[in-house]
């Protein structure tokens, strides 16, 4: 067991330093400009800020600003937005991260983008991810981070080893502590790190009062064993040729020809969909719930 491992499995999450490289993190940087440059006005809208329409607006999402208006916080789906992200995706480290903790199979949950806007980044209430808490391992997440991550900014703050504990009520303990629960830990991260976590654990951020844009890029992850009860083959299957899909469109970009690719373990239970309406289905294939 390596340290990552060692530090999710006690903590519930843990820091993996250095893990993209400078250019991916280049690159990232401008599409999501790119992305919030052309994103809804506000989660009524489906037009951006010079009237163009919005292809699948509800993949945005929008909290409150300190001035009570809405801020974008999110951007969903951007396997299906964007080539660059499905590259990024299939980066043999970033697989290698969860198979080293889930074992060679594993499928995708689901993926977003968290923007914290520069001085008025809304925040992530304290919370447990998701609603299956009758499960024993209820999935994963990987994030990329973008930029620095500090407190000044807003990073992630986690309760360390509340994935032990079941269903929390976390707002009680609000109710008691405030936004800073007495029990959290700030997770600070410098751009190219990725910071794993449990989807059980505690976890929430402050709002982002810096003058700095920041990001992060979550890639969410199951034990394929772990939901095939609870979800039919061809969800389970079609989720999981995503995978298989990147994985295909990093090797065919010319760009990381040095690189070994990542070896899926269930390439043959997902093989890589061919057709355009395969592809965007594929792409588009609802998130595998817990």
């Amino acid at each position: 067991m390596n340290g990552a491992e060692r530090a999710f499995a006690e903590h519930g999450f843990a820091v993996v330093r250095n893990v993209v490289s400078r250019d991916e993190v280049s690159v990232m940087r401008e599409e999501i400009e790119k992305m919030i440059a052309g994103a809804p006005v506000d989660r009524s809208t489906s037009t951006d800020r010079d009237g163009n329409p919005v292809d699948h607006p509800q993949d945005f999402s929008y909290g409150q600003g300190r001035n009570g208006s809405p801020v974008l916080n999110r951007i969903s789906n951007q396997l299906a937005r964007s080539c660059v992200m499905r590259e990024v995706y299939a980066n043999p480290k970033l697989l290698s991260l969860v198979e080293d903790i889930y074992g060679p199979e594993f499928v995708p949950f689901a993926e977003s983008i968290v923007i914290k806007m520069p001085e008025n980044g809304s925040s992530f209430a304290n919370h447990q991810d998701g609603q299956r808490f009758d499960l024993q391992d209820r999935g994963l997440n990987v994030g990329i981070y973008l930029q620095p991550s500090t407190e000044q900014n807003g990073c992630l703050r986690v309760v360390p080893g509340s994935q032990r504990n079941g269903k929390v009520d976390v707002d009680a303990i609000v109710a008691r502590d405030g936004s800073i629960l007495s029990d959290s830990l700030p997770v600070e991260a410098e751009a190219g790190d990725v910071v794993i976590h449990d989807r059980s654990v505690i976890h929430g951020s402050l709002p982002n009062e810096s003058p700095d844009l920041r990001v992060t890029v979550y890639f969410g992850f199951h034990r394929l064993d772990s939901i095939e009860a609870i979800h039919d083959d061809g969800h389970i299957r079609r989720r999981a040729q995503a995978i298989g899909l990147c994985i295909h469109e990093r090797q065919a970009s010319g760009r990381y020809e040095t690189e070994t690719s990542f070896d899926y373990a269930l390439s043959k239970l997902a093989p890589v969909p061919e057709t355009d309406d395969e592809i965007e289905t594929v792409l588009r294939t609802p998130a595998l719930k817990v």
